[in-house]
């Protein structure tokens, strides 16, 4: 087990532990060393307090409260009927091509080109399809109500979230995200893969099962905030990107990816055609992002998912 994995595997043990808040509440400096003997070797490591408080942790990632909290809440409603047995054969079909992605072009505005990049990942039949599908009766499995939203999010307003797990429809987002290239600036002839360029890209693995398909009212809006990283339920893996897919953004005003420059400018708002993702890390300073006020016009829908590396190898 390399030592990065095994890291990672600890501060998860530890962070999991009913006890660390309580023990992380009352250390005063930024890192502590903790003793571990494992069968006969023993050895230090050092945990960096990324947050001093759960306060400023729930500021950062947008929440009310504790981040396991969270993330259990959210997670305990899901239709695990998914949606791709009601999408038409045709979709179905069409999915099922990986070739239909392309990268369009990096984040930018300060943004490190490792970080965020935005490409095609759905046709607009796909995008119109999974519109069909979508879901906000509080009574239909896994729907959050925008009320029960705003509990656990600060600053969500008017959204109501769809949370399925579909194996079949993260397969082929994966396939379609995978096969995304980008072309050589100096050489146009050749590519590369986008993963292959992007920060944790090497390491993913899968999209995950558990998508998120979004509902947004006019007047709905989310604020400031950076994505969760969520270690997945057998403990093997755990997310580093999310991609945001907007479904039919040329349906209303309004309803950008709102990004917030980490030099502290002032915030941008990312207009993106029908089918088109924005692909970012999460957890990660200079991708504090909400999303802008929706206007006039129809719901915003999106399609929301996480993209996981193995947490021990």
């Amino acid at each position: 087990m390399a030592r990065v994995d095994v890291g990672t595997y600890l501060v998860q043990r530890l962070t999991r532990s009913p006890s660390f808040p309580t023990l992380l509440g009352r250390i005063e400096v930024a890192s502590f060393p903790v003793n571990m003997v494992h069968h006969d070797h023993a050895c230090t490591w050092t945990f960096q307090r990324r947050h001093f408080s759960t306060r400023v942790q729930s500021a950062f990632l947008g929440i009310r409260g504790d981040k396991d909290a969270q993330l259990a809440a959210k997670n305990k409603n899901i239709d695990t009927a998914g949606i791709w047995h009601i999408l038409p054969n045709t979709i179905q079909n069409s999915l099922q091509d990986s070739s239909k992605s392309r990268f369009i072009n990096w984040l930018g505005h300060g943004v490190s080109r490792s970080k965020a990049a935005i490409l095609q990942l759905l046709t607009p039949d796909e995008a119109e399809a999974i519109i069909h599908s979508m879901k906000v009766d509080k009574h239909h499995p896994g729907v959050m109500t925008a009320e029960q939203t705003a509990e656990l999010y600060v600053g969500r307003l008017r959204t109501a979230r769809h949370l399925i797990a579909d194996r079949p429809l993260a397969r082929c987002l994966f396939d379609r995200i995978r096969s995304c290239s980008v072309a050589d600036e100096h050489c146009l002839s050749s590519s590369r893969p986008l993963l292959s360029l992007m920060a944790h890209g090497l390491q993913v693995v899968a999209v995950n099962e558990r998508i998120r398909l979004v509902t947004t009212q006019e007047g709905g809006e989310h604020q400031k905030h950076a994505d969760i990283s969520e270690v997945s339920d057998d403990g093997l893996h755990i997310s580093r990107l999310t991609f945001q897919c907007y479904l039919n953004p040329q349906s209303y005003k309004g309803g950008q990816f709102r990004l917030y420059p980490v030099d502290g400018r002032a915030p941008v708002d990312v207009d993106v055609h029908t089918g088109e993702a924005i692909l970012f890390v999460q957890e990660d300073p200079e991708l504090m992002h909400g999303g802008a006020p929706k206007g006039p016009g129809a719901a915003k829908c999106a399609i929301r998912g996480n993209l996981d590396v193995p947490l021990v190898s």
